[in-house]
């Protein structure tokens, strides 16, 4: 249970080791198993992934729109190099020439909005203290953060606050971290 809290809260791996007294190994895992059911239908409240483009109503182009954007998009996140040079403020702009986003969308201001939410996603992951997850194709890796990191931001935008600064457990409100909490656990029951 205190590791879910840890989780939904967004606290670095290796603090919530060290508090959970667990290897940082073993709560890597558990992180990853969490963020991993989040694609489970029950989630989908939380983070909206599965949800159907409002311009467009055959189920095949949703699909291929989707699938060729994440592909892009997984691209972008696959080149780390870019996002490490604008953290150490080597670079001015989040968008490199390099970059597969450059000129895909439909202005130069659109792709440093994409590039600037690929850099939020891996600046999230850094924060968590996860980096690389080689056994991943690019694109699932991608779909699973960023599925992980709405959720959290959901979770978060939804619930009641205690004193302490954590999310008040007893409030079960439709995307509250009370009711997240309880679908993860009911999850993790169902499905070991």
């Amino acid at each position: 249970m205190q590791a879910i809290d840890l989780f939904a809260h967004g606290v670095d791996i290796n603090i919530a080791a060290r508090l959970l007294k667990v290897s940082r190994k073993t709560l890597r895992a558990y992180y990853l198993d969490f963020r991993d059911r989040l694609s489970a239908p029950e989630f989908s409240r939380w983070h909206r992934a599965n949800a159907a483009l409002v311009q467009i109503t055959n189920a095949e182009e949703i699909a291929l729109i989707k699938a060729a954007m994440l592909e892009l998009l997984a691209e972008c996140h696959a080149q780390d190099t870019c996002y490490r040079n604008y953290r150490a403020g080597r670079r001015a702009s989040p968008i490199c020439k390099s970059c597969p986003l450059h000129g895909k969308f439909t202005g130069p201001e659109q792709d440093s909005e994409a590039a600037a939410q690929m850099n939020h996603l891996r600046a999230f992951y850094h924060a968590l203290n996860i980096y690389a997850e080689e056994d991943r194709d690019p694109v699932s890796l991608l779909r699973a953060r960023l599925i992980h990191m709405v959720t959290l931001a959901t979770v978060a935008q939804h619930s009641r606050r205690l004193v302490s600064g954590q999310f008040d457990p007893r409030q079960k409100t439709f995307l509250s971290f009370g009711t997240f909490r309880e679908a993860l656990v009911r999850h993790l029951l169902e499905h070991e």
